[in-house]
């Protein structure tokens, strides 16, 4: 559930600086990383893989923001969102938040 739920908290931190700075764009790994509501979270670039679930590699941009994060298990989760607020979820094997913006549309897995 841990990457999952760092997903989810990571999500609320992009919509909160989106909200504030006006694009997703600007939710990068240096504005998420001051989040309060992620501070116990490491966001890197979205060409760098994610090797635990406490750290999320982010994709930014004005029509996308996207994360990805690997579970205890070795499985990678990622997360998708757009500005008008429509979600996608999925699994991977690369583990990166370019790959879970390019990514087609899946589910999360049962627990």
């Amino acid at each position: 559930f841990t990457a999952r739920d760092n997903l989810r908290t990571a999500v609320r931190a992009a919509r909160d600086v989106a909200d504030r700075e006006g694009s997703f764009a600007e939710a990068v790994p240096l504005a998420l990383g001051s989040e309060a509501v992620a501070d116990d979270l490491l966001f890197i670039d979205p060409d760098l893989a994610s090797n635990d679930p406490d750290v999320v590699s982010v994709f930014a941009s004005d029509g996308v923001w996207a994360g990805a994060a690997r579970a205890d298990t070795g499985a990678c989760f990622w997360i998708r969102v757009t500005p008008t607020g429509e979600e996608a979820l999925g699994t991977g094997s690369r583990c990166s938040g370019e790959a879970a913006a390019a990514a087609p549309p899946a589910t999360w897995p049962s627990p």
